[in-house]
């Protein structure tokens, strides 16, 4: 264990002792996944051949409970093996999480700090199991909830320490095209009847292009979902408007529609279809923020970063997915199309991808993942990728290593 981690555990153990805490534990997670094929995220290469990369991933997380505040720190070390040099005292291990979460009585709670930020099935906002490194942001957060409605109003706001004077605010050095300056939402969710409730949504983010001017892009819309016995179905829209980091004009949308059904323990049913609009009117297409995009739009992510050249697209999809003693297993089948022709010719069929996984767990908390997936190829995709290959391959294997926690409790009295 290197030393960072050690300073931080003393520090963490003799505060919790100290304050007489009524629950602390310490867990760790410990993750490698292999991948391998060709077409990853649509990209084939000069000659279409195929790549491996092995990925791990380490955290260490404390938890400290209170009747009136909760309190949690996870650090992580992310990357490629190989990548950092062991013999190195300088591999980088970073906050990933560090909140505190207030409980202020009659349903209102304060959450300050870095942390995930996940609503609703995580088409905006959510921190994606598939990324390596994660998702979190430093945000403050206010929440009501009462029996079934439950509110949130949370902003983030991003500044660097390079080359600031007296805090300076117009010093911005995060990468233009992956994050925000600053970021307000709003988030609602009710809960009608058991089996039938709704959430809305509205973001918006302060953009700082090369030009050093802030633009603004806003975000709305939600989902509803209904549930009765085996049959569930879920409906969720989202349309976008203003400006991004480059003064293009946003006025994308997004509408989305899925239906389920449990045949038994063992088998279980969907079906979906997604519409990701296109440019037009001279306004971008659906532009994807900080959501799980890989849950969506197949497993090799073939399309979610090209939706605006590929002049909007229409995914439709069927499932299986099941649990037997021990093994868990999905299939999808996803039909991809455009909403109008790419290149002149070649039609609107992009192809077709099958992805298959099946999860064996070994104890409740170490498991092996094993995936694989094809996409075929059309005149229409091969014309959009640039490449003249007729098919697309991936395939990964993922080891979680997650052991329960060491938990103490201590009792005693406050002082607070």
């Amino acid at each position: 264990m290197s030393s960072k981690f050690k300073t931080v555990l003393s520090v963490l153990c003799f505060t919790t002792l100290s304050a007489y805490a009524q629950d602390f534990s310490i867990g760790v997670e410990q993750r490698n996944r292999g991948e391998v094929g060709r077409g990853y995220k649509g990209k084939f290469g000069d000659q279409g051949g195929a790549g491996g990369v092995l990925f791990n991933r380490t955290r260490l997380k404390a938890d400290f409970t209170h009747s009136f505040i909760d309190v949690k720190v996870t650090l992580q070390n992310s990357g490629m093996w190989g990548e950092s040099d062991r013999s190195s005292s300088n591999n980088s291990v970073v906050v990933y999480e560090s909140y505190a979460n207030i409980k202020l009585g009659k349903g209102f709670a304060f959450k300050g700090g870095r942390q995930e930020l996940k609503y609703d099935e995580g088409r905006i906002l959510s921190s994606p199991k598939w990324g390596n490194a994660g998702s979190s942001h430093d945000a403050a957060i206010l929440s009501f909830k009462h029996h079934h409605l439950n509110i949130h109003a949370g902003g983030a706001f991003n500044n660097d320490d390079k080359n600031q004077e007296f805090y300076k605010t117009d010093v911005y050095h995060l990468a233009s095209n992956k994050w925000y300056r600053s970021m307000f939402y709003g988030w609602l969710h009710y809960d009608v009847k058991p089996h039938f409730g709704f959430s809305v949504l509205y973001l918006n983010e302060g953009l700082l292009g090369e030009d050093k001017k802030t633009r603004h892009r806003s975000t709305y819309g939600g989902q509803v979902d209904f549930k009765k016995k085996r049959f569930s179905t879920r409906l969720s829209a989202y349309g976008q408007f203003g400006k991004d980091y480059a003064d293009n004009k946003e006025g994308g949308f997004l509408l989305a529609g899925s239906a389920a059904y449990k045949i038994s323990k063992h088998v279980n049913l969907k079906a979906g279809y997604d519409h990701y609009s296109k440019a037009q009117n001279g306004h971008k297409g659906f532009t994807w923020l900080y959501g799980s995009a890989h849950n969506f739009g197949g497993y090799m992510d073939f399309w979610l970063e090209d939706l605006n050249s590929i002049r909007g697209l229409g995914d439709a999809y069927l499932g299986v997915s099941g649990k037997g003693k021990t093994l868990s297993y999905t299939v999808d089948v996803h039909a991809f199309h455009s909403a109008s022709e790419t290149v002149s010719g070649t039609g609107k069929h992009l192809g077709d991808e099958l992805d298959i996984t099946v999860t064996y767990p070994f104890k409740k908390w170490c498991s092996l993942e094993a995936g694989a997936s094809v996409y075929m190829m059309t005149d229409a995709s091969r014309a959009a990728k640039n490449t003249q290959v007729d098919a697309g391959a991936f395939g990964y294997l993922t080891l979680s290593v997650i052991p329960s926690s060491l938990r103490l409790s201590l009792k005693g009295k406050s002082s607070h």
